[in-house]
């Protein structure tokens, strides 16, 4: 499993040898019955597609731009439907992740992401062993049990809509997102 290296504006902090704290805004897109969801080709579990807040930047902002990088999205925003303080193992390192998770749509030239089943990213990351792609896929809500989705409350929490924000903290076993 390769390691990532971060960009120094991202809300991304090594606490010490072995303790990370990171700042995350995931989004859920919607259709029909199904959820799109997203993973590295270097692990195997799935999560909402988003990514680490930028410093000086918005969570709205960052969901925008975390699209527009992983897709070449355009997406608009909805209501923020969770706030979940996770804390699980990552790399071998306690992890404590904030994040926020809204509702969003693709707009305009990104509609034709709603046809599609199963497609790969346009943004790479680079790991210390090379690139990496990640591939998305919609999901029908009822069968998302059997996907290894992290954090793994996300499997009850989008079966519901919420008209307010839900804060949570929740502790997840060992994961390599």
């Amino acid at each position: 499993m390769g390691k990532w290296e971060y960009k120094k504006n991202k809300m991304r902090i090594n606490i010490d040898n072995n303790k990370v704290f990171a700042y995350r805004v995931a989004g859920i897109a919607r259709k029909g019955s199904k959820v799109l969801i997203h993973k590295s080709s270097l692990g195997h579990n799935w999560a909402l597609p988003g990514g680490a807040c930028e410093f000086g930047q918005s969570s709205i902002e960052t969901l925008e731009r975390e699209l527009n990088e992983e897709l070449g999205a355009k997406i608009k925003v909805g209501s923020l439907q969770f706030i979940v303080e996770n804390f699980f193992e990552w790399e071998e390192k306690n992890a404590h992740e904030l994040g926020l998770y809204y509702e969003y749509t693709f707009i305009e030239d990104s509609i034709h992401f709603y046809d599609q089943v199963e497609f790969e990213g346009h943004e790479e990351h680079d790991v210390v062993n090379g690139n990496h792609k990640l591939y998305f896929k919609w999901v029908e809500l009822d069968v998302l049990a059997s996907y290894d989705l992290k954090p793994s409350l996300l499997k009850k929490l989008l079966q519901e809509r919420n008209l307010h924000p839900k804060h949570i903290i929740h502790y997840d076993n060992k994961c390599d997102i």
